[in-house]
């Protein structure tokens, strides 16, 4: 399945990788601060385009110095499992291999602090 171009943008414009299953331990092996982007089916989650768009702008407005990743589908489960999911998309953050948390959905309101 072709991702739409908008789920596509992270990637194809803004450099941030498309994770496999294959690549997801070699990303995080890396270390530093990062997030993960689980998108899932934007048809079933229509927020995962929202954040599509969203990633990128905090990326660049918000000086945030780390790292960000695409996940595919074939990783979805083994992210879902390890930082334990519900709620899709999500963006889950980490220093190194500690967690730091999750935004779902488009909740940025509470990162932000207005919520």
């Amino acid at each position: 399945m072709t991702p739409p171009p908008l789920l596509d943008a992270p990637s194809s414009r803004h450099g941030i990788p498309r994770l496999g299953a294959t690549h997801l331990d070699q990303f995080l092996a890396e270390g530093g601060t990062c997030v993960l982007f689980c998108a899932r089916d934007p048809t079933k989650h229509p927020e995962t385009l929202d954040l599509a768009v969203i990633l990128p702008e905090l990326m660049a407005r918000f000086g945030l110095h780390c790292r960000a990743a695409l996940v595919a589908p074939d990783a979805e489960a083994e992210v879902q499992r390890r930082y334990g999911l519900r709620v899709w998309p999500a963006m889950v953050f980490l220093r190194g291999d500690s967690y730091l948390g999750t935004i779902e959905r488009a909740r940025l309101g509470r990162v932000l602090g207005r919520a």
